[in-house]
């Protein structure tokens, strides 16, 4: 991978592109503008990016191009920090309000505290 993924406040995911050559140094992803992307990870395997979003209380992920955006827990009042457990197929998540850390699938299903 050539590139590093940050979100910011303004409601927007990046691909910057440190040694850029031809390429943009910074590129938005095509999400739309989203309410408060905080933490994110992304599955190269699967081209999956999965964020936390403070403001819409959701953690969500999509397709790297933009594509197949969903919801894949709503139920976190502040969810703050992500990481994927690619080989077990879990996304984890801290929520500020909860003082907790959930899981649930990369899909979205069976979604816990721990």
């Amino acid at each position: 991978v050539d590139y590093i993924l940050l979100a910011d406040h303004n409601g927007q995911i990046y691909k910057v592109h440190p040694i850029s050559g031809l390429k943009p140094l910074k590129e938005i992803l095509p999400l739309g503008v989203l309410p408060d992307p905080l933490a994110l990870d992304f599955d190269v395997a699967s081209g999956y990016i999965y964020w936390t979003d403070n403001a819409a209380d959701e953690v969500s992920r999509a397709y790297i191009n933009g594509t197949g955006i969903e919801v894949i827990d709503s139920n976190a009042p502040s969810p703050y920090g992500l990481a994927l457990d690619i080989p077990g197929g879990n996304v984890y998540w801290t929520d500020d309000v909860l003082d907790a850390i959930s899981v649930c699938k990369m899909d979205g299903q069976h979604s816990k505290k721990l």
